[in-house]
C-alpha cells in the first residue's frame, strides 16, 4: 500500500479579494502556511483555513486512540483518548484541557489509572462540571464513569450499573449528552448487542442509576453506535443507532425520550435510512429551534470490505424527516486496515436566527492513487447544498501517515475545532498521536471569512 501523503496547498479558486487579504493576515498571525508548499500538494481538496494540526499528546508513547472533544461557552475545552503510560502497559483514558478556546493545551494527563484497559472515552461538559465515560477490559466488561468540577479533580471511577437480565458479555462505546439539568448515558450490551441500554441523572447527583434497558431485539440482529443528544427543553433526549441484521440488510433507527410523571416516556423508533441499503455509524445533533440534524455513512459494494463510502445527512423540521442526502458528489475511499468504515461527528452553530451545520468524517478520493485518509469537513446553513469537501489534517508526504477516527465542537467564540488519530509509525493498529486543528474565524464557506 502507498503510503504518500500530502501538503498544504490552497486551491486555485476565485477569491474575494478581501476574504484574501484577511485570511492571509490571519494566517500570518497564527503561524499557518496558505499556499503550495515544496512537499508537495494533494490536489483532491482544498485545504481548511484553519491552525496547523498540532499533537496534544505529545510527549506520551504514541499509542494515542480514538480522541473526543467537547467545549463550553467559558473557553473551556477538554479532549480526552485512550493511552498507555508506557509501551506494552495497561490502557488509561488522557485528557489534555484549554482554558482560552483551544489557543494552548495542557500537557496531556491520566485521568484515572484502572487494573484493566480502558478505551472508547467520550466527554462532555455540564454545569461547571466535565463528564467522561469509556469501556473498560478487552473485550469491554464495563462501562465506567468520572467526574469533576472545571477546577477540582477527578471522582473516584464507577461503574455504570446494568440489569441482572443484561448479559455481560460485551458493551459498545458510551456516548454521552448533557441539559442544564441532567447527563444522560447510552450504550450497547449482549451478545451480539441486542440491547440498547440508558442511564440519567441530575447533575446535583453523586451516582449513576441502574441503566434501562430502552430498546432490545429478539432475532440475531445488533444495535450498535447508539448515540444521543438533549432537547433544548432539557427534559427531551434523542437517540439515534445502527440495526445490523447482515451484510447488506442494515438500518438506522431514531427516538426520543422525554421526561414525564418521574420518569422517561420512550416513542416508537422510526427508520431513518429507508432505500438505503448499508448504513453505519450515525450521528445526532439537536438545535435550539427543535430541530434534529442526523448524519451517518453509507457503505457501498458488495464485499467484506467495501471500500466506497458515502456520507448521508438528514434533517427533522418538527413534523417530517427530510430525504437523506449525500453532503458530497463523489464517494470518499476507506482503507482495510483499522478502522474500515467511516463513522462522521457533527457539531451545531447557533447564531443570528442561523445554524452553521458542519460534518466531518476520514477518506480518501475515489479517484486517487494516494491510499491514505485525510481529515475532511463540509459546513453550511441551510442544512443542504453542501460546499465541497475541505481537508483538516493536511498530512505531510513525508510523514507517511492516515488520519483518521475525527470528533469536532465549536468553541465559545465559535470557532470550529476538530481531533483525531494520526498514524505516527508503521504499527497501523496502534501507532498513533493525538492531533487537534481549529479554524481562524467563524467562517465555514470555503475560503470565505466572516468577523466574529
Amino acid at each position: 500500500m502507498g503510503w504518500i501523503r500530502r501538503c498544504l496547498q490552497i486551491a486555485s479558486r476565485p477569491l474575494v479579494l478581501v476574504g484574501l487579504i484577511w485570511l492571509t493576515l490571519l494566517s500570518s498571525l497564527a503561524g499557518v502556511t496558505i499556499g503550495a508548499t515544496a512537499n508537495g500538494v494533494n490536489p483532491d481538496w482544498p485545504v481548511w483555513s484553519g491552525t496547523r494540526p498540532v499533537a496534544i499528546s505529545a510527549g506520551l508513547p504514541e499509542y494515542g486512540l480514538q480522541p473526543a472533544i467537547a467545549a463550553d461557552p467559558s473557553g473551556l475545552m477538554v479532549v480526552v483518548w485512550s493511552n498507555p503510560p508506557y509501551q506494552g502497559g495497561k490502557r488509561n483514558i488522557y485528557e489534555a484541557i484549554s482554558h482560552n478556546n483551544g489557543v494552548t493545551w495542557s500537557g496531556p494527563a491520566p485521568i484515572f489509572a484502572t487494573a484493566q484497559d480502558s478505551y472508547l472515552p467520550d466527554v462532555v461538559i455540564a454545569g461547571g462540571r466535565i463528564y467522561v465515560a469509556w469501556t473498560e477490559g478487552q473485550p469491554p466488561l464495563a462501562v465506567y464513569a468520572v467526574e469533576r468540577p472545571i477546577e477540582g479533580v477527578w471522582s473516584e471511577v464507577r461503574s455504570i450499573p446494568t440489569p441482572p437480565s443484561v448479559p455481560v458479555s460485551g458493551f459498545t462505546k458510551p456516548r454521552l449528552a448533557a441539559s442544564s439539568a441532567y447527563v444522560h448515558i447510552v450504550f450497547s450490551a449482549g451478545d451480539p448487542y441486542q440491547d440498547i441500554l440508558w442511564a440519567s441523572r441530575p447533575l446535583t447527583a453523586t451516582a449513576w442509576p441502574t441503566a434501562t434497558v430502552i430498546y432490545t431485539h429478539t432475532t440475531v440482529a445488533s444495535m450498535r453506535n447508539p448515540v444521543l443528544t438533549a432537547g433544548p427543553d432539557g427534559n427531551t433526549v434523542h437517540l439515534v443507532w445502527e440495526k445490523y441484521s447482515s451484510l447488506n440488510e442494515r438500518e438506522v433507527l431514531y427516538m426520543y425520550g422525554r421526561l414525564e410523571g418521574g420518569g422517561m416516556q420512550w416513542s416508537d423508533p422510526v427508520v431513518l435510512s429507508t432505500g438505503i441499503q448499508r448504513p453505519v455509524w450515525p450521528a445526532i445533533a439537536a438545535a435550539n429551534d427543535g430541530r434534529l440534524h442526523v448524519v451517518w455513512g453509507e457503505e457501498i459494494g458488495e464485499t467484506d470490505k467495501p471500500e466506497l463510502h458515502y456520507v448521508r445527512y438528514t434533517r427533522y423540521d418538527g413534523s417530517t424527516w427530510s430525504t437523506p442526502e449525500r453532503i458530497s458528489s463523489s464517494p470518499v475511499k476507506i482503507n482495510h486496515e483499522s478502522p474500515a468504515y467511516i463513522a462522521p461527528d457533527i457539531a451545531l452553530l447557533e447564531r443570528g436566527g442561523h445554524t452553521d451545520v458542519c460534518v466531518v468524517f476520514q477518506g480518501y478520493s475515489s479517484t486517487s492513487n494516494i491510499q491514505a485518509e485525510e481529515v475532511l469537513v463540509s459546513c453550511t446553513t441551510s442544512g443542504h447544498d453542501w460546499p465541497p469537501l475541505q481537508n483538516v489534517s493536511r498530512s505531510p508526504a513525508y510523514e507517511h501517515t492516515l488520519s483518521i477516527l475525527p470528533s469536532l465542537a465549536f468553541d465559545g467564540r465559535g470557532r470550529l475545532h476538530v481531533v483525531w488519530q494520526e498514524l505516527a509509525g508503521d504499527d497501523l493498529i496502534e501507532n498513533y498521536r493525538i492531533y487537534h486543528s481549529r479554524a481562524l474565524d467563524r467562517a465555514f464557506l470555503p475560503f470565505v471569512t466572516r468577523g466574529s
